[in-house]
């Protein structure tokens, strides 16, 4: 049986041997990456990838999220971790929303760039 705390209780400060925790995990990474940094100088590519990073970190941390792991264009994030909450589902949704806003943003700045294209997919599981 997994374990909810809600916010206002403060989490034991070690889990029981078969304690299983609740997580709900977000992926989020670029659509046709390939294709795109293929398009592009390598400097903007560059760029780009790490505005790309910079921008799914901070969606996920604003909302209590952990980064578990970026590989390549891809983001794997945690919520509920190192303990789960009431709103983990809502807020991996808030950030995967916010993601795809901030990519919008990437699109716009790098469109001159050869990233008119520029677009993210994203699935959750909890």
């Amino acid at each position: 049986m997994a374990t909810v705390f809600d916010s206002t209780e403060e989490p034991p400060a070690r889990p029981a041997p078969d304690f299983r925790q609740r997580l709900t995990i977000l992926f989020s990474d670029l659509c046709d990456s390939t294709r795109l940094a293929a398009g592009m100088e390598a400097e903007h590519s560059a760029d780009l990838m790490n505005d790309l990073r910079g921008a799914f970190r901070e969606a996920v941390t604003s909302r209590g999220g952990t980064v578990n792991q970026f590989q390549g264009d891809a983001l794997q994030a945690l919520f509920g971790y190192p303990w789960a909450t009431e709103h983990d589902c809502r807020l991996a949704v808030e950030a995967a929303l916010d993601v795809h806003g901030r990519v919008r943003t990437l699109r716009e700045r790098y469109s001159a760039h050869g990233a008119g294209r520029l677009a993210v997919h994203s699935g959750i599981h909890a």
